[in-house]
């Protein structure tokens, strides 16, 4: 029986590279519902977007070798700022342009506003930092969490 239990606990654990590509996997979705929610801040899908955002964050295992989660700079580096911060504003243009073309009734004009790719960019880097120390603690962002995450930045 101890061997079946040491057995099913390293399976548990993961390469931190492994771990970091399946966070950075759903990164176009995420990008596109928090942009959405800070566009749109008072539509009524807002709950819906930020209950999605939490079912696209992978749980995440311990890092093989280590028994812990990695560290929140870990998932940080390599879920957001490393991989795709860079590419940020192509994502931001591209989606954008998608939106209105979607005819969804929602007014997109602050999005083209001056200032306002720096002011989502800001908004997504806070949700990025706090969702990973919760992750990097637990293993798992809760539906929940997400939506006091952008209550509490918005």
């Amino acid at each position: 029986m101890l061997f079946g239990k040491r057995l099913a606990y390293g399976e548990m654990a993961s390469p931190l590279k492994e771990i970091l590509n399946k966070l950075s996997f759903k990164i176009t979705p995420i990008l596109e519902h928090l942009i959405y929610i800070y566009f749109q801040r008072g539509a009524r899908e807002r709950n819906h977007w930020a209950k999605e955002i939490a079912g696209f964050v992978e749980d995440i295992p311990k890092v093989k070798g280590r028994n812990k989660y990695p560290t929140k700079e870990e998932i940080l580096n390599g879920w957001w700022k490393i991989t795709h911060r860079d590419s940020f504003d192509d994502k931001y243009i591209h989606l954008i342009k998608q939106a209105e073309t979607e005819e969804s009734g929602f007014d997109w004009s602050e999005a083209k506003a001056d200032g306002a790719r720096e002011r989502v960019k800001k908004f997504i880097d806070s949700f990025f930092d706090k969702a990973s120390e919760i992750l990097s603690d637990k293993g798992v962002l809760f539906r929940n969490e997400v939506v006091e995450i952008i209550d509490l930045l918005l």
